[in-house]
């Protein structure tokens, strides 16, 4: 499994991304059911929090993904 470009290159910049206050963060996306996409952390690479651990995130929860094609 390879990350986006696009992806990488902000991991190089910086690394991920956490949001503080008020803890989370809403995207719209037509995409999705309620239209909104909420998330508190674009995850990096060796985090000082093992949750915003991008690679741990990956083992913990891709299997729960089965059902999207090119996780």
């Amino acid at each position: 499994m390879s990350l986006p470009e696009d992806y990488k290159e902000f991991l190089r910049l910086k690394n991920g991304f956490v949001v503080k206050s008020p803890d989370f963060c809403e995207l719209e996306y037509e995409g999705v059911d309620d239209g909104v996409i909420a998330f508190y952390a674009l995850f990096g690479i060796n985090m000082k929090n093992p949750n915003h651990y991008i690679f741990r995130q990956n083992e913990d929860f891709l299997s729960e993904l089965d059902f999207i094609d090119d996780k």
